[in-house]
């Protein structure tokens, strides 16, 4: 799972499948005692999808905010949030 830490990154990311069917879901990653981390919510929505996904596998691609900054540029603001594109 791509981790993006920069806007180029999240442009790297985006970009790379331009022109196809391809949707995104992206979520925040939260700081714990110096750790990044997912939230449950987060973890449980990835579990879900992974083991339910196979007729979509190429069609849809996870993506790990690690920079605030950028999170709250897409609306990712509180650690629970999920964004589909």
């Amino acid at each position: 799972m791509p981790r993006i830490e920069s806007l180029d990154d999240l442009y790297d990311f985006l970009h790379l499948n331009k022109g196809l069917p391809v949707k995104y879901i992206l979520t925040k990653i939260a700081q714990s005692k110096g750790k990044p981390t997912l939230s449950l919510q987060n973890k449980l929505t990835r579990k879900f999808f992974y083991e339910n996904s196979e007729p979509v596998d190429d069609l849809v691609l996870f993506g790990e905010i690690d920079n605030p900054r950028i999170a709250q540029k897409i609306g990712l603001t509180n650690k629970d949030q999920i964004v589909f594109l």
